[in-house]
């Protein structure tokens, strides 16, 4: 439906050769085809015997649905430049200028400013009046059809630039032991030290008693060997001697090759001085005892 918006009436023009008799009383205007209005713009306009009312502008679409449009108008003041809209942006015309004729009818077309279906506001202005009808734009979306065949692969893209670094990602749990590792070479043993000096002697334990001496007897003629005395009872071993303090770590010695003959050497050393322990031992036990004489 159109609607009709007017803000004052344009039918009354001011004429372009008028007068007024002020002797008689009376206005006089010389009208022709040269004058403004005409003789033409009479007929039907404000001096039209029929009703004596102006008339009303107003604008037709048609069609008033699609995507181009004839906008006709009539009423408007004649012989002025329209100004068409689509909402409230001017728009382009065919023809580019839009001017009403002599008695204020215009046509012109133009196309839809979108392809997005729905209604929109036509407006017509000749700067005293303004006219708007509505126009829509049909939805031309049709079912979808059906899908094509797959396309062949394009060419490969060129690689894009490397993105930045993201954030560090939360810590995984910690997976299972992995197998022991092959055992390492045994690494060369440190040299020996050298020997450290050696402490100071204990004192030597108290001797214990000598056993009572046996009688003489008188000499006499040499008889059989008398029985030897009783051996004296062995004399309490003394108190062992304080130990002497440690002496300090010498410094690590060489080591040196052991061979076969340094080894043989060495027992035989050892067997020499158990020899001579088992000797000295002897000779004390026999130091200490002194037959006795039984007389007869």
């Amino acid at each position: 439906m159109d609607t009709t918006t007017t803000t004052e009436p344009a039918a009354w023009l001011q004429c372009s050769d008028t007068g007024v008799d002020a002797v008689n009383n009376y206005i006089w205007a010389h009208i022709d085809d040269s004058t403004t209005p005409n003789l033409s713009y009479l007929l039907g306009g404000p001096f039209a015997p029929a009703t004596g009312v102006p008339s009303v502008p107003e604008i037709i679409l048609t069609p008033n649905e699609g995507f181009a449009t004839t906008i006709t108008g009539s009423g408007f003041i004649p012989m002025t430049d329209m100004t068409i809209t689509w909402g409230d942006v001017a728009i382009d015309t065919v023809p580019a200028i839009v001017t009403t004729d002599l008695v204020g009818e215009f046509t012109a077309t133009f196309a839809a400013q979108t392809s997005t279906a729905g209604k929109y506001i036509i407006g017509a202005s000749d700067d005293t009046s303004t006219v708007t009808a509505e126009f829509t734009v049909p939805d031309m979306t049709g079912d979808t059809g059906p899908k094509g065949s797959e396309g062949d692969d394009g060419d490969t893209g060129d690689t894009g630039a490397t993105g930045g670094t993201g954030a560090t990602g939360a810590t995984g749990e910690t997976g299972e032991p992995g197998p022991a590792g092959v055992d390492g070479i045994d690494g060369a043993t440190g040299a020996t030290g050298a020997t450290g000096l050696t402490g100071a002697t204990g004192l030597t334990g108290v001797t214990g008693e000598t056993g009572a001496t046996g009688l003489t007897g008188p000499t006499g003629e040499t008889g059989e060997q008398g029985i030897s005395g009783i051996t004296g009872t062995t004399g309490l071993d003394g108190t062992q001697g304080i130990q002497g303090p440690q002496g300090e770590q010498g410094e690590p010695g060489v080591v040196g090759i052991q061979g076969e003959a340094a080894a043989e050497e060495s027992r035989d050393l050892y067997l020499i001085l158990i020899v001579i322990a088992i000797v000295a031992s002897a000779t004390s036990i026999m130091l200490s005892l002194k037959p006795r004489k039984i007389e007869k």
